[in-house]
């Protein structure tokens, strides 16, 4: 009996490491045929109006880019976060330029700037503005890249403005995911239900209002648990920044739809043992 015993405990534990060694290689074989490329740049402007006295405005911007995911192009990404960052689409580092280029265009329209080298005794303040782009990857495994893009611009005021978004992107149909492919329609309301309760589950009270009624941006964190975000004043008070409330994924199973089952790895035959709690809160994106 003893021997039956160690035989059984030798073969779990070889088909422990088999499972672990297959894991580390297929994780070694996503990296090597996923390359990103970091494209930043940055400009600065300064001059004189009449009305404010001297100003600046200073741009920035740094993209992590995907040149190839699993061996295949990375076009509809590429092209999704240049839309997204950028409000454009095209090859970088020119869409980049562009954007730059653009601004401080735009920038002197708006303005009616007059550069002079005189200023006058009455005005005597400076204005400054600025703004900053960036994009990384939160997420990458061999079924999903999650993509965090982050505006913060400051036009004056006691502090800048800033939005965060996500695109999840869905590597076996080549799709950035919305959230009609995650979830049903008409499952609105009990989605909504489950988002209020994971808020009311945090000892940290954040939200404004007993019951959330409305979802739109979200993104999927590393356990495949589906993460809505809030803007700032949506919610919350504004201080707060972006309120991100994480719903565990078979709590939102009856109401996925097919691909949302494969996405989030739910269903009969796929059920993540639960290794996180709902109503857990994530890090404010800007913090």
């Amino acid at each position: 009996m003893k021997i039956k015993h160690l035989s059984l405990v030798l073969l779990v534990a070889c088909a422990f490491v088999a499972c672990v060694n297959k894991y580390n290689s297929e994780e070694e074989e996503l990296k090597e045929e996923t390359t990103f490329i970091e494209y930043t740049d940055s400009c600065f402007y300064e001059g004189y109006y009449e009305d404010w006295g001297k100003w600046s405005y200073s741009i920035y911007i740094s993209l992590e880019i995907p040149e190839k995911i699993c061996g295949k192009n990375a076009n509809i990404l590429r092209d999704s976060i240049s839309y997204y960052a950028l409000d454009t689409i095209g090859d970088y580092p020119k869409v980049i330029k562009d954007y730059l280029r653009s601004s401080k265009d735009n920038w002197i329209e708006v303005s009616q700037l007059r550069e002079t080298d005189e200023v006058s005794d009455d005005i005597d303040f400076g204005l400054s503005w600025s703004e900053m782009i960036s994009g990384e990857v939160e997420v990458l495994n061999s079924q999903l890249i999650v993509y965090r893009i982050y505006k913060e611009v400051f036009l004056g005021g006691n502090h800048p403005h800033y939005s965060v978004m996500y695109l999840n992107y869905y590597l076996p149909e080549d799709k950035v995911l919305s959230i009609s492919d995650l979830f049903n329609y008409g499952s609105e309301w009990d989605i909504c239900r489950l988002i209020t309760l994971a808020a009311q589950n945090n000892e940290e009270e954040f939200y404004m209002y007993e019951t959330i009624n409305h979802y739109s941006d979200f993104c999927i964190d590393k356990d495949n648990n589906v993460v809505f975000l809030y803007p700032p004043y949506d919610i919350a008070p504004g201080y707060l920044g972006t309120v991100c409330i994480s719903v565990k994924a078979q709590d939102l199973e009856p109401y996925l739809t097919p691909l949302g089952e494969k996405v989030l790895n739910v269903g009969k035959q796929k059920r993540n043992n639960g290794s996180s709690n709902s109503g857990g809160w994530l890090p404010r994106p800007n913090e």
